[in-house]
């Protein structure tokens, strides 16, 4: 199923109403859902309309297309860092058509549903999608918990997988923190190479994410500031 947003929105208001209205039924954090509750409220109320007044409901005849996923990524170059996400917009399909990428950035329910697993634990869960994406690195995001990255094959080795907390500092709009950290994982990675760095910064910019109203870029200024927000508080020198 699919929404029919009002006319009255701008594109890019479509989107962030649709996307709203799918975090607050879908999420399992009640903070999470009003949130995006409110969020999806003020765009209706721009417009002096209630929810239901904005939104409609009708079948989307639209359907993810696994072929033509597999035909554009045989065609990226050799030597191209290949990056994927499986939700654009208000759609999401499998993680796993995208194998072989260097850097997948799931979140847990797109994870549980490419693996079919609605029980495993995490860990279980981020150590046999590494396994059957056969990507480099996997940032599994976990909303409010943070995230979970995942770089060895071997997940008995200690250092196999990490666990970074949630740095949101003041939760405003979540719509827009995994565009936020795909595009700072990927530009990290392929400066630094290094995936420690970029599921740090990474972090850090879907926080920023978080703490501002829409899905607006984040800046290098803010990146910045929030760093050494950072490093006063941990004492770096």
């Amino acid at each position: 199923m699919g929404f029919t947003i009002n006319n009255y929105f701008t594109e890019a208001e479509r989107n962030r109403f649709r996307n709203l209205l799918e975090l607050a039924n879908d999420s399992k954090y009640p903070g999470e859902r009003e949130n995006a509750l409110a969020a999806a409220t003020r765009i209706a109320q721009k417009y002096n309309m209630t929810l239901d007044e904005a939104a409609g409901w009708k079948a989307d005849e639209r359907t993810s297309n696994k072929n033509s996923i597999t035909e554009y990524a045989n065609k990226i170059p050799k030597k191209t860092f290949k990056v994927a996400d499986s939700q654009v917009a208000s759609r999401w399909g499998n993680i796993l058509d995208f194998l072989k990428f260097d850097l997948i950035t799931p979140n847990e329910r797109e994870a549980r549903f490419s693996l079919g697993d609605q029980d495993s634990s995490i860990r279980p869960l981020a150590t046999e999608l590494f396994r059957k994406s056969k990507c480099k690195l996997l940032i599994l995001k976990l909303a409010e918990k943070g995230t979970l990255t995942y770089r060895k094959k071997d997940w008995n080795q200690t250092d196999s997988f990490y666990v970074l907390d949630s740095l949101v500092t003041n939760l405003v709009d979540p719509v827009g923190a995994g565009d936020a950290l795909i595009a700072y994982a990927t530009l990290s990675m392929v400066v630094s190479k290094n995936h420690a760095i970029s599921s740090i910064i990474s972090s850090i910019a879907a926080s920023l994410a978080c703490e501002k109203e829409g899905n607006i870029p984040i800046k290098i200024s803010e990146m910045m500031n929030r760093i050494n927000e950072i490093e006063k508080k941990i004492n770096y020198k």
